[in-house]
């Protein structure tokens, strides 16, 4: 199992605890690549029936939803290099159109690429936390992972139990087994607290 923790680690270590981050960033930057490609269909075609395939559809999207969504696809594609030259500046100016339509995955993206820095984005905190706000308020789980860690660690400012409890729970409600592991681990070292009991 992974760990995060990375806190044992001498001061002089600093830039392995950067590289550490740095790779959990990314590992997340993949997930969500993963998790919202429209190339693949998440279910095994082979076990469902053909009238359960030609059941199957997508959410009607409203026309502002699907320009969103082919920004955030060009995005992607200028991102990991996808059939196009990789270009990280066109990735960028695409996912802050998408971001600004309210596309979560986009903010999500544009949360974590402030956070780590790139080469067309300027490590920016009050902009990472922003953007990532925007999607974990619509529902986006990795992104309220990623609030509640940032909360948790107090790096880059000062550590917030009430909010990493609060977007740890929100993520846990979806499923999220690492948030809920942080929620019991923050449970058992007796930290007081703030959410009201189920």
């Amino acid at each position: 199992m992974t760990r995060y923790n990375t806190s044992f680690l001498p001061e002089k270590k600093a830039s392995s605890k950067k590289l550490i981050v740095i790779g959990l960033c990314a590992f997340l930057l993949l997930f969500i690549t993963a998790c919202t490609s429209n190339d693949t269909l998440l279910m095994d075609e082979g076990s469902l029936s053909p009238e359960q395939i030609k059941s199957y559809k997508q959410p009607e999207l409203s026309a502002k939803e699907k320009a969103a969504q082919k920004q955030y696809e060009l995005a992607m594609k200028y991102f990991d290099g996808q059939g196009i030259e990789k270009d990280e500046i066109l990735a960028t100016q695409w996912f802050k159109k998408a971001a600004k339509q309210d596309h979560p995955t986009a903010q999500a993206m544009l949360g974590m690429m402030y956070h780590v820095g790139t080469s067309a984005i300027k490590k920016d905190q009050h902009q990472s936390i922003n953007w990532l706000k925007k999607a974990a308020n619509q529902g986006q789980v990795d992104s309220q992972f990623m609030l509640g860690t940032l909360y948790l660690s107090g790096k880059d400012f000062a550590i917030d139990t009430q909010q990493a409890e609060k977007w740890f729970q929100k993520a846990a409600e979806q499923g999220h087994a690492l948030a809920q592991k942080k929620l019991d681990k923050i449970k058992k070292e007796n930290v007081p607290s703030t959410l009201p009991s189920s």
